[in-house]
């Protein structure tokens, strides 16, 4: 009988299997066991210590470190006084090339020249101003003084008004300014207070009877006499 050929049975895979990954889980260490950067040109920026801010830069503080107390800010960033802020440009100008000023955000270099054209400056300034101080002084007074000879001649012709409200706003307005000179309002005032009679006197029922019947008096008066006198002619 001929023979079967039966199939080779498939060799086993020499490749290994791949292992699982397993997950480590790393602690950081606590906080206090960190290592702590030195924070004392941070601390003097924030106090505004600009004293000691020059001296720690001066004696090699590192102004481009950040630090996590200080929310990873440079020292430069830390204040915002502007001595402190100086001595760190002063300190740039001194030494340009000891730190990277750029990462240390230090804009730009302050030189001696350029703070003394600076105070120049400011003197020009204030000189300036101080000119203008008393330019808008004297500008005021001559203003008051005009303004106080037109109240005086105002207060001179209101005598011989007859409207006690025209008199008393004018009083009014007089004290309300601060008028370069002293006025004498007491003349203006009796004034008010005659013409405030006469009214009072105009008004009042008594007074107004009193004065209708001496105008009848006087007007009999006048017939009387000019009766009188008629008859004597006729004799």
């Amino acid at each position: 009988a001929a023979a079967t050929l039966l199939p080779k049975p498939p060799k086993p895979s020499k490749k290994a299997a791949a292992p699982t990954p397993v997950a480590v889980v790393v602690e950081a260490p606590p906080a206090e066991d960190l290592p702590k950067l030195p924070a004392e040109l941070h601390q003097a920026a924030l106090d505004g210590d600009a004293a000691l801010v020059a001296e720690l830069l001066a004696l090699g503080s590192d102004p481009t470190a950040k630090h996590l107390d200080f929310k990873f800010k440079v020292p430069y960033d830390v204040s915002e006084n502007k001595e402190v802020r100086n001595a760190f440009r002063r300190r740039m100008a001194e030494a340009p090339d000891e730190w990277d000023w750029k990462l240390a955000k230090v804009p730009s270099p302050l030189t001696d020249d350029q703070e003394r054209d600076k105070a120049d400056k400011d003197k020009a300034r204030e000189r300036e101003r101080k000119k203008r101080r008393e330019k808008e002084k004297k500008d005021l007074k001559s203003r008051q003084l005009v303004e106080a000879t037109e109240l005086a001649a105002a207060l001179s012709a209101s005598l011989t008004l007859t409207d006690a409200d025209a008199i008393e706003a004018l009083i009014s307005k007089i004290r309300a300014k601060k008028a370069a000179v002293e006025f004498d309002l007491s003349p203006a005032q009796a004034r008010v207070a005659a013409l405030r009679a006469e009214q009072d006197a105009f008004t009042d029922p008594t007074a107004r009877r009193r004065r209708e019947a001496g105008a009848r008096a006087a007007a009999l008066e006048a017939r009387l006499g000019m009766a009188a006198g008629g008859a004597a002619g006729a004799e």
